[in-house]
């Protein structure tokens, strides 16, 4: 339960002036509680706000329902990886107000994000692999992240900071695959790389993107797999499209390298 400290500031002027045989001069004391009625009202009022302010936690609470908070932002993330043989906290944090206001870290270092795909940080799964994927001999971290529609995330150091690499835009895009009926045929097309293929169809149901999901091979390359459906029945799988990105040294970002339409 997360605790507060309040601190109530209390003053009291107790000057007790004592004058001959314990008596107190009148003068004096009228002087006293002139001064004291001459206090102004908008300096007790800035006395209590600043008794009563409550300042803004710097680590993380744990609240009532067994979730994690540090300020505005929910612990969603909280592991320990194994990186390049040393064992780091890894941790994504996310304001719940907000699902773009997100952020990471690698022990206690942020990372740089290019995008935020933090809907992930509020879907029910998110995967975390540790291989290397940019070909420099050390440690990535890959995050699978989403529930139905997958994205992936590949962090990466360098120069001893930690950053995202950047993908194709146009890959996470609702628009890069689109669909155009052409009598008894569709035409598939992928707008991130401008490829297409013509497919037979003797329905006249429109076809959609279903499924995507997200892996990394075993040689550091990104595949990514989109299912399409016919009519409004998400099982009724038509074919898949499979996007190839391998990283790039020169740009320091993942290219398209392959598009495979199954159909």
């Amino acid at each position: 339960m997360r605790k507060r400290l309040y601190v109530m500031f209390l003053g009291a002027a107790l000057g007790l002036t004592l004058f001959g045989c314990g008596h107190k001069d009148a003068k004096l004391e009228s002087e006293e509680k002139s001064a004291e009625s001459a206090e102004t009202p908008q300096e007790t009022q800035e006395e209590d706000a600043g008794a009563t302010a409550t300042p803004e936690p710097t680590e993380a609470v744990e609240e009532e329902d067994g979730s994690k908070k540090e300020g505005k932002y929910e612990i969603f993330v909280d592991e320990k990886i194994r990186i390049d043989g040393k064992q780091e906290k890894f941790q994504i944090l996310v304001n719940p107000e907000d699902t773009r206001d997100a952020k990471m870290r690698v022990g206690e270092a942020p990372v740089k994000l290019e995008r935020v795909s933090v809907d992930a940080g509020y879907s029910p799964r998110v995967e975390i692999e540790v291989q290397d994927c940019t070909g420099d001999g050390k440690d990535d971290i890959v995050l699978v992240m989403g529930y139905r529609v997958y994205e992936i995330q590949v962090l990466t150091r360098e120069d001893g900071k930690w950053k995202e690499v950047p993908f194709p835009e146009k890959v996470w895009g609702d628009d890069d695959l689109y669909f155009k009926r052409q009598g008894k045929k569709m035409r598939v097309g992928v707008t991130s790389t401008k490829e297409e293929k013509v497919i037979a169809d003797s329905s006249n149901d429109e076809w959609h993107r279903s499924y995507r999901m997200c892996k990394v091979g075993k040689d550091g390359r990104m595949i990514i797999v989109d299912s399409v459906y016919r009519g409004d029945d998400v099982n009724n799988i038509a074919g898949k499209v499979k996007l190839t990105m391998r990283y790039d040294q020169a740009s320091k970002a993942f290219k398209i390298e392959k598009t495979t339409f199954s159909f």
